[in-house]
């Protein structure tokens, strides 16, 4: 009896010496890769678009100190265009860039004095170079200010309706502009804005023999949407 339990155990213990070896023969099935995570960042880089909204102008004139009427509800019309411009992430919730952008615009209305003075003023186009700036509050959208150099077209007419007389100016305009928007990716290389901007052009003014000098403030705002291509 001894004899045959020792020669169990002896068997035992050699299985047991052998088994480890006999696993590391078998094939080892590979471990499943992780399914790669895709993430893209939708602001960083160069983009192009195409814009086009609503525009006001507020400009208001006046001959000297006395006030003839205001443009508040008058000059208004369809302003559009494109635009191209670089950005970039800084960080984890900041952005930075330029951009520039040029239009039509179809803005254009009168003001005056029943019978005696009648004032037309237009903008014919518009364009703008500014500095972007902005944060990324959660994940994928953009809240921006905007600043910089607007110019464009403007145009002014005074016509004396007591004697028929008229003059009128059409000179290039340019000023401040500044605003505002909300930006957000529908696809890595897909993006859609709706902004506001307001361009200070300064005024304009033409001269008639019986008035004098009349000038008018020419302040432009406009709310618009947009589409941009990143590439």
């Amino acid at each position: 009896m001894k004899r045959l339990l020792a020669a169990l155990i002896g068997s035992l213990l050699l299985i047991g010496w052998h088994f480890p070896a006999i696993g590391a023969d078998l094939p080892v099935k590979a471990a499943m890769a992780p399914a790669p995570y895709v993430t893209y960042d939708p602001f960083s880089g160069a983009y192009i678009g195409v814009n086009g909204g609503y525009g006001w102008n507020l400009g208001s004139a006046q001959a000297g100190i006395v006030p003839l009427g205001d443009f508040s509800i008058a000059p208004q019309g369809f302003v559009g265009g494109v635009h191209a411009g670089y950005g970039s992430r800084v960080g984890q919730f900041l952005y930075l860039g330029a951009e520039g952008d040029i239009g039509i615009a179809t803005l254009t209305g009168t003001a005056g004095v029943p019978g005696i003075i009648s004032m037309t003023s237009k903008n014919t186009w518009m364009g703008s170079l500014r500095a972007r700036a902005g944060f990324i509050p959660v994940g994928h959208a953009l809240i921006y200010g905007t600043v910089g150099y607007g110019f464009g077209s403007g145009s002014f007419t005074v016509a004396d309706l007591t004697t028929g007389l008229s003059a009128s100016t059409n000179p290039t305009v340019s000023g401040l502009v500044w605003g505002g928007g909300l930006e957000i990716p529908f696809s890595p290389n897909w993006l859609g804005r709706v902004e506001y901007l307001q361009y200070d052009f300064g005024t304009m003014s033409a001269t008639l023999p019986t008035t004098g000098t009349i000038a008018t403030k020419d302040r432009v705002d406009v709310v618009r949407a947009g589409l941009s291509y990143k590439f």
